[in-house]
């Protein structure tokens, strides 16, 4: 059969897909942009947090970057499916045989390109996780003297008083990993900014402990919820607390897990990108068959392939 010319339709159809394509663009530009906020603990981001730890006692980062994205994209989702179903129609197949084929390689490859990109951030982020702390010596840093920001891994010793009677607790759930943190502020001097927030185990607590405590600096790791409870409970602490722990497998997880859930959502993604262009091949193939048939018999009029997608004489 000879190829039919682009008609009106078509261009709808092409200008559909631009619109599917900038809401893809605009979810991942939001979603990083929430990542951001989260990460500097500012903006919606931590006026959220703040909410769910008041409201309903931990912090649900995942979901709520999830649902802030999804509002943002609802009038954009609204046109896609009011176009969508205008454009499934017996009468679009008609002008333009092609239509269906390029929609489903257009999906298939747009699945298979985000895929290969989330893919690669976990690779990175898994990369970038592994090199932490292996510029470290294994002698003792005074963290108590520095000044500016000690790097993430290295090993510290501090003198001060780690205050046990002011435990904090820091949970959040994430897509396939929880996080509990607990930690105490520890104070090397009177009248000083609390630098350091030490983890600990699940213990009876002490009124205060004196002397040296060793172990390994995470820079950026205290999450912004156990600040702004410190500053409310009336501890005086510094712009960006160290967060001090016990090994430097503990510095790493958290980079681990994000690596881990991000993987975990390519392969999710690689799997749906590839069911797709398994069916754009088997489209494909009958359309072919169809194309071949004698102009004017009734197998050209329309493609068996049609009645897989609910269309009826």
């Amino acid at each position: 059969m000879e190829n039919q010319q682009p008609s009106g339709k078509k261009r709808r159809f092409i200008r559909t897909h631009t619109i599917g394509t900038f809401a893809l663009v605009l979810a991942i530009i939001v979603a990083l942009g929430l990542s951001w906020q989260l990460f500097e603990y500012r903006g919606l981001m931590a006026y959220l947090a703040e909410w769910q730890f008041n409201n309903l006692g931990r912090f649900y980062p995942l979901v709520t970057i999830a649902l802030l994205t999804l509002l943002i994209e609802i009038p954009l989702i609204i046109v896609l499916i009011s176009r969508s179903r205008s454009a499934r129609t017996e009468y679009l197949l008609i002008e333009e045989p092609t239509a269906l084929l390029t929609r489903s390689r257009l999906a298939y490859r747009e699945l298979l390109f985000v895929a290969a990109a989330i893919g690669f951030s976990a690779l990175v982020l898994g990369l970038y996780a592994s090199t932490i702390g292996l510029t470290v010596t294994g002698k003792q840093f005074n963290a108590t003297a520095a000044q500016g920001p000690i790097p993430s891994g290295t090993r510290v010793q501090m003198t001060g008083a780690l205050r046990l009677d002011r435990i904090a607790l820091y949970r959040s759930d994430s897509l396939f990993f929880d996080r509990s943190l607990k930690v105490a502020p520890l104070q090397t001097g009177p009248n000083q900014p609390i630098r350091f927030l030490v983890e600990v185990d699940a213990r009876q607590p002490e009124p205060v402990r004196n002397g040296k405590i060793g172990g390994v600096a995470a820079s950026a790791a205290v999450p912004g919820p156990l600040i702004s409870l410190y500053r409310n409970a009336g501890f005086r602490m510094a712009q960006k607390p160290t967060l001090i722990v016990a090994s430097i497998d503990t510095v790493r997880m958290p980079y681990v897990r994000t690596a881990w859930t991000l993987a975990i959502i390519a392969l999710l993604m690689f799997a749906v990108g590839m069911a797709e262009r398994y069916w754009y091949k088997h489209l494909h193939r009958q359309y072919l068959i169809w194309k071949d048939q004698p102009e004017g018999s009734p197998a050209s009029r329309r493609p068996e392939w049609w009645s897989t997608w609910g269309w009826n004489n």
